[in-house]
Parts: C-alpha cells; sequence; structure tokens
C-alpha cells in the first residue's frame, strides 16, 4: 500500500540526501546504518531523534549510473569488534525530506511470546531462552539467539553460510551468536522504488524456535522466490538463483505454516506512529501497554491457568486461588488428613458385586472401585494412602510457595514508542495443556477419593448404582424407588457436580491439545525431527511426554463415573486415543516423523544419511546414535538427565547379562551396546506403548482386524531406535497353539531391565496389561485351567472387559451364560470356574419387591387364615419376650383367638343341624339382649349387637372386629411414623371400613330400590368391600426393607422416622442393611415330587437322583443374588441342617446328600431325605427339618441383617438349631 503521508516525489536536486526514518526513540544502541560502495563503507548514516521517530541521514549526491554500486546496508556492532553486515537495499534513490513519513522505513519491534489461557484468548511473556528466525523475501535474513531475560544477540549468518558451502552443512550445526546484545529487532519495512515507496514488512516473516535450526532444515525453507528484489549478495551467499529454488511455491507454504507475517505493522503513519495514541492491532500491542514482564520460569507458569500473569507478577506471585487448581488439590487433601480411604476396604466386596452391578442394571462396580488391587493389611493400605496423600500435599504446598521479587525487564523500553509483536509458542502450549491435564486429573483423582470421606460413601455408591445408573429410556428394576431417594443428598455424597465439572475441564484440555497436535504442531516438530546428530532425540525426548494421558481413559482417574456417565462421555474420554491411533496409522501430520517407508533392514552400516530437512525417520542417523558413546557433558543439555537414567539401566542389563552365561551374548553387550544405545531404546520404545495401551483400551469397540497395520509404524520406527529389536516381528504369543482367528495379533510387549532389555510375552504379560492398563480387565473366577478365548469358543466362564466396563470376550458357561456375544478375539490367557461353583454366573432375575409383601399360601377358609394367624402371633409374642413386653403381638394374639372361635361357630352351626356337637357350648345363647334387666344398658346392647341371642362365637365376632378397626389404626399410626404414608392412608381407611362395618345396622331395614336389599345389608357389604380393598392395599404398599431403608436412611427425602436414626449415625450398620434390602436371602423347602413337578431341578440333579435310585426326597432351598459377592464360598457361605421331633426336644445334625447351584435361579439347592415318622400310636410325629445360613460379604458384612427398626444386632456363630438365631435365615420345612 501508498502511505498518504509519504512525500517521495522526483529525486533530489543539489545537495542530494538519503534518508531513512526508523520507528521509536532511542532504539539506536547495537544498530547502525550504512551505505556502501563496492562492498566498502562510503559513510555513515547520521542520526536525529525526532517525535516518536529517529531519522538517519547522508550525503548521497550520485547520478544513476554511480548508484548501481551503493548498498543501504543495517549494521550489527558484534560482540569482539566490528560489524555484522545486514544489506538492505541494492542501488538506493536519493530522497528528499518528507514532512511526514520517509519513504525509508525501518521498524524496531520487540519479539513477545504468546501464552494460552484456561478461558480462551492470549496473554503475553518474554519470549524462553532459545532463538529467534527473521526470513526476508523467502530467505533467512537474521537469526539471533533469545536469552532469559529478554535480549537479543545476532548470529553471523554470512559466515556460516560461506562455512556452509565449504565446509558441508554438519560443520555448522553449532552456530554460537557473535552480536552484542540489543534489546530490539530490526526489520525492513519500505523503501523507496521507481515513483513510489513499497511496502515489504509484509515479506518479513518470524519464528521463535527453543532449538536451534539444522542448517538443512534452515534450507529446505529458503525458497528465493523473491531474492531478485534483495541486494546481490544473498545471491551470492545462498546459491539461489533469481528465480528462486524448484518448488518454491511448497517450499513458502512450508514455511509460511511455521512463522508468523508481520503485514499487520503496515498501518505505521505519520500523525501517531508507533506513539502513545497509537492503538494496538492484531497481533502486536504497544510496548506502553504490555504488563510489566519477569524472567520466564515455565514451571510455575505450567501450573497456572492464566501462565502470562506468573510471567507479570514481579513480586513473585501469580499463583493465586483463581490462577490455578492446584489450591483445590491442597484444599482437599487438607480435608482429608488422617482419613483412610474407602477403596481399599470395599475392594472384596465389590469385586463380587461386579457382576451383579453389570447384569441387572448395567454397572461395573469394580471400574468404580478402580480395579483389582493386591489384597493388603488394613493397617498397611491407610498407612501407603496417607503416606502418598502427605507426599502429594507437600508438593503441592511448595509448588504454590512464591518465588523471588524481580524487576520488569520491560521497564526500559516502555517509552521507546515501538510496537510488541506476540509470537506463538507451540511446544510450551504443548507442555502448559499437558501439565494442566495432569493437574486436573489429579485434582478430579482427589476429588473422587475425598468423595470417600463421606460417611456415608459406600451406601451412597450403592443407591446410585443399583436405582439411578441407567439410561432415561431404559427401565430400571428399580424405578418405582426413585422418589424416595433425595438425589441431592445422593450427588453431595458422590461428589458428583465437582466430578463431572473436573472432568469436563479434562476433555476441554486434552481436546485442545489434540487440536494444537493435529494442526500446528506439525511445522514446529519438523524444527526437532530435522536435527543431526547427537542432539535428534531431543525430538523424541519433546514428543513423548506430549502424549501423556492421551491414551488414558478419564475415568481411570475418576473411578466412580457411573455407566450413563461412561456412555455419554465415551466419545470424548475416547478422543485421545483414537488420535495415537491416527498417529500410528500415518494419517496425521506428525505421523511424517515417525512412518518408515518399509521394514528397516536389520544391519546398515553406512552412518547417517543426508538430512533433507523433511524430519522424516532416518535409519542411518538412528543407528549410527546407538554405537555412539560420549560423554554426558557432550550432550544438549536437555538430554543429560536421560542420558544418566540409560546408564544405569544399562548398568543393570549388562550386569543381568553377564549372569546368562551366553559368551556371543555377552560380546555383543561389552563391544556393541552402549548408554546411547539404550537411551534410544527407551525413547523410540515410548511411542509403541502408546500406542499398545490406546488399542488395548479400545479393542473392545469393535474388530481389530486392523490391529497389525496399527502397530506397524510404531514398532518399525521403535524398531529402529532399538538395538535389541532387530529380528522382532509381530506375531502369536504362544506359536505352539493355533490362533482361533488367524487375522487377529497379540498386542503387548514389555521392556525393561530384564534379560536382553525385551521381556519376551509371558505367561503374564497380556494378564498384566489387560488388568492394569487404564482398568481394563479380566473377571476370573477361582481355580480352572488356561483357556483361549474367542468366538464360538466353549468354555465355563471367562470374561474380558476393557476400560468402560463393556464386554470383549466371553466363553458360553455350561452354568448358562446370558449377555453380550464377544465383539472381539484376543489371544489371552484365562482361568476358569467350575460350572458348579456360586460364583459361576448368576441371572438377569432378582426378586420382585412385591413378593415379601404377599403371603404364599392359599387359605381353604376363614378358619385356617386365623388359625395361620394364631401360631405365627403366638411366635413372635414368645420371641418378643426377651426384649420388651410385646403388647402388640399380644393384641393380635387375642384377635386371632376371637376370629378363631367365630368362624368355629359357624361351624358348630352347621354340625348342630345334623347333631349336637361337642363345640356346641360356643352357639349357645348366652344373652338375649331384648331381655337385659337394665334399661341403659339393654339400650346399648341393641345399638351394639346387631343380633339380639348372643353366643361365646357372636360374642367373639364383634370383639374381633373391635381389634381389628383397633390393629387397623396401630398399624396404619405405625406405617405412618415410618414415613409409609400410602400405606397408613390403606390401613386408616381399612379401620373406618371396618367401624362402618360393624355398626353397618344403624341403617335400618329398609329396603333400597331396585337392588330388593336392606340399607344394613348394602352399607354392611360396600363397607366391607372398601375395608378388604383398602388393607389389601396397605399390605401391597406396605414399604419392604428398600424402599423404608431410602425413605428413612441418609439420602431419603423426609425426616427419618424415631427407630431409623441409626442409619445416619451408623454408617457402616446403614450399609449392611441396605445391602440386606438388596439381596434378600430367602429360604424355601418342599418335597423332592414338587419341585420335579414344577420343573425345577437340573438334568445334573435328575442323574444323581438316577444313580442313586432316589424317588423321594426333600430339598432345601436358599435364592438370593448375593451369591454373586461370594468369590470365596467355602469361607463366606455357611449353612447348618438338622432334624427335630418330639416338638423340638430331640435333634440330630444333618448333612446335605447332594448340593447343586442353580445359576439361572441364583438358588442353591440342598437334597436331604425326606423327614420320616418318629414314635408309636398317639405318640406318632413327623420330623421337622430345619435349615439356618448366612452368607458374609466381607469386611465383617452379614447377609441377612436382623430388624432395620433397630441397630444392627450381632452375629452369633453358632446357631441354636430351636427358634430364631440373630443374623441367620431359619428355614423349617
Amino acid at each position: 500500500m501508498t502511505d498518504l503521508g509519504i512525500s517521495a516525489g522526483a529525486p533530489c536536486t543539489e545537495p542530494g540526501k538519503l534518508y531513512v526514518e526508523v520507528a521509536g526513540t532511542d532504539i539506536h544502541p547495537g544498530y547502525g546504518l550504512v551505505l556502501e560502495k563496492n562492498g566498502e563503507a562510503a559513510c555513515t548514516l547520521s542520526m536525529t531523534q525526532r517525535r516518536w521517530h529517529q531519522r538517519y541521514e547522508c550525503d548521497y549526491d550520485v547520478d544513476d549510473a554511480e548508484r548501481f554500486d551503493n548498498t543501504l546496508t543495517l549494521t550489527v556492532e558484534r560482540e569482539q569488534g566490528g560489524h555484522l553486515r545486514l544489506p538492505l537495499l541494492d542501488e538506493p534513490r536519493p530522497t528528499r525530506l518528507s514532512p511526514r513519513t520517509q519513504p525509508n522505513l525501518l521498524l524496531p519491534i520487540y519479539p513477545l511470546a504468546r501464552m494460552p489461557r484456561m478461558q480462551g484468548g492470549s496473554g503475553h511473556a518474554l519470549l524462553r531462552a532459545g532463538y529467534l528466525y527473521v526470513f526476508w523475501k523467502g530467505i533467512l535474513w537474521r537469526e539471533l539467539h533469545s536469552d532469559e531475560n529478554g535480549k537479543l544477540r545476532d548470529v553471523d549468518l554470512a559466515h556460516w553460510r560461506q562455512l556452509a558451502k565449504d565446509k558441508g552443512p554438519s560443520a555448522v550445526d553449532e552456530r554460537e551468536p557473535a552480536g552484542v546484545v540489543l534489546d530490539t529487532l530490526w526489520v525492513p519495512a519500505r523503501f523507496q522504488a521507481v515513483g513510489k515507496a513499497e511496502w515489504t514488512v509484509g515479506d518479513v516473516e518470524l519464528a521463535w524456535s527453543e532449538q536451534q535450526w539444522s542448517w538443512e532444515y534452515i534450507e529446505s525453507l529458503e525458497s528465493g522466490q523473491d531474492i531478485i528484489n534483495l541486494p546481490s549478495s544473498y545471491r551470492e551467499l545462498t546459491g539461489i538463483p533469481a528465480y528462486g529454488k524448484r518448488d518454491a511455491y511448497a517450499i513458502n507454504d512450508r514455511r509460511q505454516s511455521r512463522c508468523e507475517n508481520l503485514k499487520m505493522l503496515d498501518g505505521y503513519e505519520y500523525r501517531r506512529r508507533f506513539g502513545p495514541e497509537k492503538d494496538p492491532g492484531a497481533g502486536w500491542l504497544s510496548l506502553s501497554q504490555v504488563s510489566p514482564c519477569r524472567r520466564r520460569d515455565p514451571n510455575r507458569e505450567k501450573d497456572a491457568a492464566d501462565p502470562a500473569l506468573v510471567a507479570q507478577d514481579l513480586e513473585g506471585s501469580g499463583l493465586e486461588h483463581d490462577n490455578t487448581v492446584l489450591h483445590y488439590i491442597r484444599q482437599e487433601l487438607e480435608r482429608m488428613d488422617g482419613f483412610a480411604c474407602k477403596a481399599s476396604e470395599t475392594a472384596e466386596f465389590a469385586s463380587g458385586l461386579t457382576r451383579w452391578v453389570d447384569e441387572l442394571i448395567g454397572d461395573d462396580w469394580r471400574i468404580q472401585t478402580g480395579g483389582p488391587q493386591k489384597a493388603q493389611e488394613a493397617g498397611e493400605s491407610t498407612d501407603t494412602s496417607q503416606a502418598a496423600r502427605k507426599a502429594l500435599l507437600d508438593e503441592v504446598r511448595n509448588r504454590l510457595k512464591a518465588a523471588g521479587e524481580e524487576e520488569d525487564r520491560l521497564a526500559d523500553l516502555r517509552e521507546r514508542h515501538i510496537p510488541a509483536v506476540t509470537l506463538p509458542d507451540i511446544l510450551f502450549d504443548l507442555e502448559w495443556l499437558t501439565h494442566q491435564a495432569s493437574l486436573h486429573l489429579t485434582h478430579l483423582s482427589v476429588v473422587a477419593e475425598a468423595a470417600q470421606e463421606h460417611p456415608h460413601f459406600k451406601s451412597a455408591m450403592l443407591v446410585h448404582s443399583a436405582i439411578f445408573d441407567h439410561k432415561g429410556y431404559e427401565r430400571g428394576p428399580f424405578d418405582d424407588y426413585r422418589q424416595a431417594v433425595d438425589t441431592n443428598k445422593l450427588d453431595a455424597a458422590l461428589r458428583k457436580e465437582d466430578r463431572e465439572a473436573c472432568r469436563a475441564t479434562c476433555y476441554e484440555l486434552i481436546q485442545r491439545r489434540i487440536e494444537l497436535l493435529d494442526n500446528r504442531a506439525t511445522p514446529v516438530f519438523n524444527d526437532l525431527f530435522a536435527l543431526n546428530g547427537l542432539r535428534y532425540p531431543i525430538a523424541l525426548q519433546t514428543l513423548n511426554p506430549l502424549l501423556a494421558h492421551l491414551e488414558t481413559s478419564v475415568f481411570h482417574f475418576d473411578p466412580l463415573t457411573d455407566k450413563v456417565a461412561r456412555d455419554r462421555e465415551a466419545d470424548r474420554d475416547q478422543a485421545g486415543a483414537e488420535y495415537i491411533k491416527k498417529l500410528a496409522k500415518g494419517q496425521t501430520g506428525l505421523s511424517v516423523f515417525l512412518a518408515t517407508e518399509a521394514e528397516p533392514e536389520s544391519e546398515r552400516t553406512e552412518g547417517p544419511e543426508p538430512n533433507d530437512g523433511s524430519g522424516k525417520p532416518r535409519p542411518g542417523l538412528l543407528q549410527w546414535l546407538q554405537a555412539q558413546r560420549p560423554e554426558a557433558s557432550d550432550l544438549p543439555e536437555a538430554l543429560r538427565g536421560q542420558y544418566e537414567l540409560s546408564e544405569q539401566e544399562r548398568k543393570n542389563i549388562y550386569e543381568n547379562i553377564r549372569t546368562m552365561a551366553d559368551p556371543e551374548l555377552l560380546q555383543w553387550a561389552t563391544y556393541s551396546y552402549t548408554t546411547m544405545g539404550q537411551l534410544m531404546a527407551d525413547l523410540s520404545s515410548e511411542f509403541y506403548l502408546y500406542t499398545q495401551r490406546a488399542m488395548l483400551r479400545g479393542i473392545g469397540n469393535g474388530p481389530i482386524y486392523q490391529v497389525a497395520d496399527t502397530l506397524q509404524v510404531p514398532t518399525r520406527y521403535m524398531k529402529l531406535g532399538n538395538p535389541f529389536l532387530g529380528g522382532l516381528i509381530l506375531g502369536h504369543a504362544n506359536p505352539t497353539m493355533p490362533n482361533p482367528n488367524p487375522e487377529m495379533v497379540p498386542l503387548g510387549i514389555r521392556f525393561g531391565n530384564q534379560a536382553a532389555g525385551i521381556g519376551r510375552l509371558s505367561d503374564d504379560a497380556i494378564n498384566d496389561a489387560l488388568q492394569r492398563v487404564n482398568g481394563a480387565q479380566i473377571v476370573r473366577p477361582k481355580g480352572g485351567v488356561v483357556n483361549r478365548v474367542g468366538p464360538g469358543m466353549k468354555g465355563n466362564y471367562a470374561i474380558i472387559r476393557n476400560g468402560n466396563g463393556r464386554m470383549l470376550a466371553n466363553a458360553t458357561s455350561v452354568a448358562g451364560i446370558q449377555g453380550s456375544a464377544a465383539t472381539a478375539s484376543v489371544q489371552v490367557e484365562m482361568f476358569l470356574a467350575h460350572k458348579d461353583s456360586v460364583a459361576a454366573r448368576m441371572s438377569r432375575e432378582f426378586t420382585n419387591r412385591s413378593s415379601s409383601a404377599l403371603m404364599r399360601w392359599a387359605p381353604p377358609g376363614m378358619l385356617g387364615l386365623f388359625g395361620f394367624n394364631i401360631i405365627n402371633s403366638t411366635q413372635a409374642m414368645i420371641t418378643s419376650f426377651d426384649s420388651s413386653v410385646p403388647i402388640k403381638e399380644m393384641t393380635t394374639v387375642t384377635y386371632g383367638v376371637a376370629n378363631f372361635m367365630y368362624w368355629l361357630g359357624h361351624l358348630t352351626e352347621a354340625e348342630n343341624l345334623a347333631r349336637e356337637s361337642r363345640l356346641a357350648w360356643l352357639t349357645r345363647v348366652r344373652v338375649d339382649v331384648d331381655k337385659i334387666s337394665d334399661r341403659t344398658l339393654r339400650s346399648v346392647a341393641q345399638r351394639l349387637f346387631a343380633d339380639r341371642l348372643m353366643s361365646i362365637a357372636k360374642f367373639a365376632g364383634v370383639f374381633g372386629a373391635a381389634l381389628e378397626v383397633v390393629l387397623s389404626l396401630w398399624e396404619g399410626a405405625h406405617r405412618l411414623q415410618a414415613n409409609d404414608s400410602d400405606a397408613a392412608a390403606g390401613y386408616f381407611v381399612s379401620a373406618a371400613s371396618f367401624g362402618i362395618f360393624m355398626f353397618s345396622h344403624w341403617a335400618g331395614t329398609a329396603v333400597v330400590p331396585i337392588l330388593g336389599i336392606t340399607f344394613t345389608a348394602a352399607l354392611a357389604a360396600v363397607a366391607l368391600i372398601v375395608a378388604l380393598a383398602a388393607l389389601a392395599w396397605a399390605i401391597f404398599r406396605t414399604d419392604d426393607a428398600l424402599e423404608t431403608w431410602l425413605k428413612n436412611g441418609p439420602f431419603g427425602t423426609v425426616v427419618p422416622a424415631s427407630q431409623f436414626e441409626h442409619l445416619h449415625h451408623q454408617p457402616e450398620d446403614a450399609f449392611q442393611f441396605l445391602v440386606s434390602a438388596l439381596f434378600p436371602l430367602i429360604g424355601n423347602s418342599g418335597s423332592l415330587s414338587e419341585f420335579n413337578d414344577r420343573g425345577q431341578l437340573s438334568e445334573e440333579e435328575k442323574v444323581w437322583l438316577l444313580e442313586n435310585q432316589r424317588t423321594e426326597g426333600h430339598v432345601i432351598t436358599v435364592r438370593s443374588a448375593a451369591f454373586a459377592l461370594a468369590d470365596r464360598p467355602e469361607k463366606q457361605f455357611k449353612a447348618h441342617f438338622w432334624k427335630t421331633w418330639n416338638h423340638g426336644s430331640k435333634v440330630k445334625p444333618l448333612n446335605p446328600e447332594f448340593i447343586y447351584y442353580d445359576a439361572e435361579r441364583q438358588m442353591l439347592r440342598f437334597h436331604v431325605p425326606k423327614p420320616s415318622w418318629r414314635g408309636m400310636g398317639r405318640f406318632r410325629s413327623l420330623e421337622t427339618l430345619r435349615a439356618k445360613v448366612q452368607i458374609a460379604i466381607g469386611n465383617g458384612g452379614l447377609l441377612p441383617a436382623s430388624g432395620m427398626s433397630q441397630s444392627l444386632t450381632p452375629s452369633v456363630d453358632d446357631p441354636d438349631p430351636a427358634g430364631d438365631t440373630p443374623r441367620w435365615l431359619t428355614i423349617t420345612s
């Protein structure tokens, strides 16, 4: 563009002058402008400080012919004396003084680093120590070293260009700066041409790098497309022809993708220049408006959400509460001080619960509790977790300490009136994103652990998993219980909102890193992969840490994440692993630096091949590096720490080789195995390990027939860099066994300090990988032998799950495995369970919630009903005498006796029609109401009794009806007190209706029209129907144990009833009550014929019966989903059997003859002999079979629990065969 403020006009007349304007104030130290003639300085331009700019001038009285010998040159003082020459313009034209801006213009700028922020946008800070590259018209014009103070020093490019031409590029890889320390960077902006001034600042491009570029890489970025418009000396130095290089456009694209163009500075104009009135533009700032800057401290900056604030805080702080997640981590850790994490405490219970929750409601409890762990003593586990938290807390506190105070490094430049140009620092951005992801994953892990500090954490996990952890459109088995749970309390106990926010932040940071790696990082890594010699490993050492956590599931850090959240967030969680697979498959920009075109040759001795600057793998260089034996001081500083670790590793491996007594291997290790070889093995193998973990994590998401292709890229690169893997090929773990799916290959290889540096795929290698990498695991019931798993194979029990709890492969169980079909085949080692083991399988069937509320008998009549009621009530009354006076139970017995007598009277009346029976006294008239002498009493009796002739049976009926009202009111009040309002309403309605029924005779004897019955009969019928319906409603709606726990427990929506307050104050007991409510033990018994008729005998049982010629017998059953929790059934399940007679006075232990576990019905069936008759004649009685069972669920938990209305009752070790025993289920034939 042409600035209207420029006065160019015709060339000057006498006296001739050359004017050059340099923007800014007092920015000349170290710089100068000279006019050269035939390469020699002819005159030095003098400087005059003007308003917001400097004017350089000299006499320049030449004709057109003389102009061709002159060159305007920028000079930079050399530290050792003399000047560095930077030619600007050949054949400069004389100019006349412009009252505005001069046609020849240089712009001093100050480069700053562009800093990332969590909330988007960017900040600024000083550049880190590194190198600044300035391209002009397609060639490298200046190379400067930037130090930690923001100062610049020029490299003598002309010298190194000539040396590269004379001795080759390898001689100029390390180019020391030669110029004096500079505050600013001068760049050409505009020069006088024929008739006008032409802007050239848009041809200037800047790039910053933390490593000095190789000379081949620099030359690969120089297109020289516009070199004809540069001083001729550049053509001589570079050797680039006037028309530029071949493929100049492609070279320009590569360079422009790496550099920042300065075209945004061509808005310079005379009124404001870069003075205080000039508004900043896109990509540049006014130095007067730039925040103070201190020396860079990258480690502290990476801890900050806005690292620029740390770089700008002169007092050394910057890590305030709102600028780093470290404060939140510290707060969580301080709150947990002294807290023993429950994760290890619940591991045993959770390992069994996995299968129930996963199959019934689709959740993987083992994943939620962090995967399988080695068993530890409680004290040892507590000490370990507390020590780890203390170490982390100490580290966090140390990081939050303020740094020392510093001065503003830009203080001397603020009034210089020059622009600051921000340059991207992609590697710092990636390191910051990686570090922030690590911090937020740590925060997520700490929050998940802190959630376990809640006293009711285990109960909260179980409630959430069982009731809420399925998708909204899916019908869960416990959906009807949801309204009883206060989700705010439940979510607070699990820190759900905090954990979701943490996961969202982690996903965002990972996604930003992926986008940066996938796009802008490729040109930057070209800087590093184009390095030569001993500097090349820097590329791998820089890239490897930037892939950290991409292959790892975020759920690995939040094991409490439920299945719904895992499904909802699956794509975001898989993004990192998918990127690594793209990288391994050669489908992303960075792949070009890792992908070799063919299988590398095992023997290559030619040495490093020529460097074309592309960054593509150089097999010769990688193998040459393995043979080098440098001292640590000879290496770049970035590699020295890793080199020392590799030296120790090499010593360990060498000692192992010596003990192997293999002379050839020992000779190789002595003469060919170097520390540099070990370092390259470590660095080149790490990418393979990332890929392997990413593949293992996603193995369950579909067929894995592309695994071999995916692994080829990292495997080939690993073979190039690893001295141990020259002959490595991808094959099966066990070549002696045929692969069920030949197109599949195993995933897994280990490296380390065993044998010759590589661990073969041992029996435990893949098992360990599947168990530990990203939470993937193998579910392994006890016992069994090695098996290979794949579609179409048979086995007893084997399931592989990935980190998201999804089934990968399974072998069908002979006990009846249901569920997902295998989606992949993978060669692994499995343990199987015996088909009869308790842990073999559990079905999806679960006890219906109403089954516990309904009686399982059909009485022949009301007499049988009340007779049964008397027996049960009497037993309950006798049992209750142990703790208190059983008023309610005594009333219930009285109620049963009264109604029994009433209905017995009805039967007696029917029998008396034929003959007078022995029970005639029940129906004999005792009172004639109309003949009562007392007038008042007669009046009351007439109102009270519908019958006028009252017998004992009728008195008992009236009394029983009254007790029915009392008991209904009593039970209603009890249910209301227990927050069971719907059942209470049913009992109250039933009581009212029974009361109306009792006094329905008050309605009179008038006849109801149409119906033809009296009002008394109609009212009695309606009242009785309503009473019975309300009673049935109350029975059905009476809260079962689970709903009672939810309503009155720590997550209930109502104030708990007084009898359930212990559920709040005794968390461990509350948890056992909850487990008992979810896993009720249900016992039953019956004759063998009954079970056979109902089709409840398995083929195995039938075979046993046939072989033992059994046609009669008795079966005692125990049914519960709690069997899924018994990983060690021989220790966890307890049962005692007896046969009794003579009303329990005679007892004899009994051993079951055959035991069968029915996985389909979650039922254990014990086959015992059928009861026999004992005694003679009138003293003859039938034996009673009695069983008492109990299941231990780990950590002292026992099923069944005691009554929930009181604190948990301790169990007894040896139950008494008589009566009920606390914490034992009693089953009687």
